[in-house]
């Protein structure tokens, strides 16, 4: 009996997964909800009709870039009452402002997103300009679209919109929005235009800004290169199943560009030293001078912080190309730089 009851029920379960044709495969699941993105990053507008207002759409995306079906409704907001907005999103300038925002806020499945957009508006009753294209480029001209990574120093970049007859306006009156190919590798301030480089390698800064009802873009190709300043730590380990300290350095290898100043910093608690295979290319930074060529054994008193700086640390310059190895003639450690 226990067996006829155990097929009757296998059977039926059979029969209700794949009886009348049926098809066992349930709904297909929702994309993942990785964004959510205007379709305007940055508008100018005046505040005369028809060039006072825009209107925006928000969108939900996968993580690669396709729109999700069925999303939801996005709620839009207006941050002053120098812009109102309706719930679909339509924009109109109430007054002039050099800067306000409408933010735009969805949730699904308790994930929520936000995206913004920037908006100026100008009090003028003349028929605005009409943009012809935007130039992306550095803030110095004559500066290069190289930066070395390490986040010091950041790069400034500017836009500059024109129109048959010249500029338009200033960077006052119309905002710009600018991303990162792979801020990975270097982020930049999506207002200011600010770079700050991460990593080595290559990226696209693009530009874009709709002004008065006319969407233009602009990019640059942008190389951030190996670092100008970089770091050894010069730490206490302790071999396993010994109690006798000795001096490492950590990391073990680093990468900079030529004419980095590279640091050594001691805080092991122990005397430090450092010789390199080749001292003649360790020069005297001009940052931080602390002599040129191996360094001699060094300390620093670990519970005073204006010691540890003054006297904990030694720097030398590289302006040479080429690898560079070193070692611990108290402690027999080793590392590398290199240079490049």
């Amino acid at each position: 009996m226990r067996t006829l009851l155990r097929t009757i029920g296998l059977s039926s379960l059979a029969a209700m997964a794949f009886g009348c044709g049926g098809d066992a495969t349930g709904p297909a699941a929702r994309p993942v909800y990785w964004a959510l993105v205007m379709n305007y990053h940055a508008v100018a507008l005046t505040t005369h009709a028809p060039w006072n207002s825009v209107q925006l759409h928000a969108t939900a995306v996968a993580p690669d870039g396709t729109p999700i079906a069925g999303a939801g409704a996005v709620t839009y907001q207006a941050i002053d009452s120098t812009l109102a907005v309706t719930a679909d999103g339509h924009v109109t300038a109430r007054a002039a402002t050099t800067a306000s925002l409408i933010v735009a806020t969805l949730t699904i499945d308790n994930v929520t997103h936000v995206d913004t957009t920037v908006i100026t508006t100008a009090n003028t009753p003349a028929t605005p300009p009409k943009l012809a294209f935007l130039s992306v480029q550095t803030a110095d001209p004559t500066d290069s679209t190289k930066m070395a990574a390490g986040g010091n120093p950041t790069k400034d970049m500017t836009t500059i919109a024109t129109d048959s007859g010249g500029v338009i306006g200033s960077p006052f009156d119309i905002p710009f929005w600018y991303t990162s190919s792979d801020p990975t590798i270097a982020t930049i301030d999506r207002r200011s235009g600010q770079i700050t480089g991460l990593r080595p390698g290559q990226i696209t800064i693009t530009v874009e800004s709709n002004v008065y009802g006319i969407l233009r873009r602009d990019s640059i190709r942008f190389t951030i290169a190996d670092p100008l300043q970089v770091e050894f730590e010069m730490v206490k380990r302790v071999p396993v199943g010994d109690t006798t300290p000795f001096l490492a350095f950590d990391p073990g290898t680093l990468t900079a560009g030529v004419g980095a100043n590279v640091t050594f910093v001691n805080i092991s608690g122990l005397m430090g030293d450092v010789v390199f295979d080749d001292s003649t290319a360790a020069l005297e930074s001009q940052v931080f001078p602390t002599g040129s060529g191996n360094i001699e054994p060094f300390q620093a008193d670990l519970t005073d912080f204006i010691s540890t700086i003054l006297t904990g640390q030694k720097q030398r310059l590289f302006l040479t190309a080429g690898t560079y190895t070193f070692h611990s003639r108290l402690y027999g450690t080793t590392g590398k730089l290199i240079i490049k």
